[in-house]
């Protein structure tokens, strides 16, 4: 019997959901990132969070559920902060905004600190605390959502994952990503 897996090249992949995205009307630079985190986690072995998301994902674009074209608005606040109103954008788009944003501010201040409000399923957030470690600096990403289970025995969800990755860089090896 024939092996059902079949095994694509990492840059074919990103190339074809890229493609989708920008279907749904995703802009290239926008549909480049999201990929590039969807492939990351399939690579780093987190199926959970690569492909398998982007028929659900083709979902929320057409939905509406996703902004193919946000106005991503960045308010810099003052000293090492800044906010990011992200228009439902997709997740990892405005993860890698606000990431970019806070190492901007690090190169500043030697500290830098950006919340997102208003942005969709944020993704593998590894990938970007791997971003500030990237750059020479200790990352922090995290998350918060709405309650999703419950504990046994509850009627209804109670409690979020609220996920968190912190990475630093590694010297001469490579940084040290908890995820």
């Amino acid at each position: 019997m024939p092996d059902a897996t079949a095994k694509f090249p990492q840059s074919d992949l990103t190339e074809f959901v890229r493609q989708v995205f920008e279907h749904f009307g995703v802009e290239a630079e926008h549909a480049r990132t999201w990929a590039e985190v969807l492939i990351w986690a399939n690579l780093r072995g987190v199926d959970s969070h690569g492909v398998l998301r982007v028929p659900s994902y083709a979902e929320r674009l057409r939905a509406g559920e996703i902004n193919a074209r946000p106005n991503i608005r960045v308010d810099p606040l003052a000293g090492a902060i800044a906010r990011i109103d992200a228009d439902l954008a997709p997740g990892p788009v405005a993860m890698d905004h606000a990431m970019r944003e806070a190492i901007g501010k690090a190169k500043a201040y030697n500290v830098g600190w950006c919340t997102v409000a208003k942005m969709t399923h944020a993704g593998a957030i590894g990938y970007f605390a791997l971003q500030a470690a990237k750059a020479g600096f200790a990352g922090l990403a995290m998350t918060a959502s709405q309650p999703m289970m419950g504990y046994p025995g509850a009627s209804g969800n109670v409690v979020s994952t609220n996920p968190i990755a912190i990475a630093v860089p590694g010297g001469d090896h490579p940084p040290l990503l908890l995820d």
